[in-house]
């Protein structure tokens, strides 16, 4: 049973993992986002999150109850800034959707899958320009 106030959480991961590999915290990024702008007191939150892993590729799938999106609040300009992380470790090979009603928001994600994430310089220039644009 739930009680008033107390976060509901489930989480599914299907697939093989092993040896593949996504820009570390990203997919936390989305959660921290969902708490720091739509979880008011009072409410009873609630989230499911899906992954799937396919062979190059990774889907994520977070549904978010609960949580109070006010009108005039638009739920894309809260997650700009991760849109524009993707843009640059993701340009072109990745898609996201984010959905909301008053009380609901679902975020769909869909990113390659990489055997090697290890690259120094890619990582570098990845975080500088991510500097650069925030």
């Amino acid at each position: 049973k739930s009680r008033p106030g107390k976060l509901t959480a489930e989480m599914n991961v299907s697939g093989v993992t092993s040896a593949k590999y996504i820009s570390p915290l990203l997919l936390l990024s989305f959660i921290e986002n969902i708490f720091d702008f739509f979880l008011h007191e009072n409410q009873k939150p609630s989230l499911k999150l899906y992954i799937t892993v396919e062979d190059t590729r990774l889907d994520y799938q977070l549904y978010c109850t609960g949580f109070s999106v006010k009108p005039g609040d638009v739920v894309k300009e809260k997650f700009a800034n991760l849109e524009k992380q993707l843009l640059i470790i993701y340009p072109g090979t990745h898609h996201l959707e984010i959905l909301s009603d008053a009380e609901n928001i679902t975020i769909m994600l869909s990113l390659p899958l990489y055997a090697d994430f290890t690259n120094e310089r890619e990582n570098a220039t990845i975080q500088n320009e991510m500097h650069e644009l925030l």
